[in-house]
């Protein structure tokens, strides 16, 4: 079985940019990567898992999710973690992950489509 990786990185660009003006280069943005197998994303019973755990590892990279003295997430959080995981999305590239996320809010270009833009 073949094994991948899907890299989660702070994808918002507002918080890719601060992060850059602060470290020195974007590659120095918190990153986590999410091993996944080729089946994992082309499997309809294994996709909501492999979802799952990209949506965790993006909230960890995008730090506290809940601002002090807050009691919903902030929209900064928001942005970057919805940031990451298209971003993670688009890595895998398997229409079975994009339709599962789609069906939870997130939407994922084409990356042809992506990269023109």
């Amino acid at each position: 079985m073949k094994k991948l990786t899907a890299l989660i990185t702070v994808a918002g660009f507002a918080t890719v940019f601060c992060a850059a003006a602060q470290a020195g280069t974007v590659s120095e943005a918190p990153t986590e990567i999410v091993h996944y197998a080729a089946a994992d994303a082309a499997n309809v019973a294994t996709v909501a898992v492999l979802y799952r755990r990209i949506e965790a590892a993006a909230g960890r990279v995008c730090g506290a999710r809940i601002a002090p003295g807050r009691s919903f997430p902030s929209a900064a959080w928001n942005h970057c973690a919805q940031g990451a995981i298209r971003d993670a999305l688009l890595r895998i590239d398997t229409p079975a992950v994009a339709a599962y996320a789609a069906s939870h809010g997130i939407l994922v270009l084409e990356a042809t489509t992506a990269s023109r833009n």
